[in-house]
């Protein structure tokens, strides 16, 4: 994020739907009820607060697979991790957020598992 107060970087996660993964920030962005809902919409909704003119370039920066079915560990989580962890003052990333489980471990959960009923 490049704004008037300087440049801000946010590291995010996603297994596989990077535009639907942006397009959720954007609608966080636009609606004010989700101000709270990222580290990023927080920091956005303070400059729109102060009326600061901002510009968001999106890259990747790293690749990695998310969790198999069966798996122990979720390489994709361990990368957002790690980077943050490296991350200097310009993230917006809280140290915090490394210690959160996996999401991606909720879907291989068996109560989520769909029922053939044939």
């Amino acid at each position: 994020v490049e704004s008037e107060s300087g440049t801000r970087n946010y590291i995010g996660l996603t297994a596989n739907e990077i535009k639907k993964r942006i397009s959720k920030h954007q609608t966080d962005f636009k609606n004010k009820k989700y101000e709270k809902s990222t580290e990023l919409s927080k920091y956005i909704w303070k400059l729109k607060d102060r009326h600061e003119q901002f510009k968001i370039k999106w890259e990747v920066i790293s690749r990695a697979g998310s969790l198999r079915n069966g798996g122990k560990v979720c390489r994709l989580r361990v990368r957002e991790a790690s980077l943050i962890l490296q991350a200097d003052k310009r993230y917006l990333n809280k140290r915090k957020e490394i210690a959160s489980t996996c999401r991606h471990r909720r879907k291989h959960l068996l109560k989520n598992a769909e029922l053939n009923n044939d």
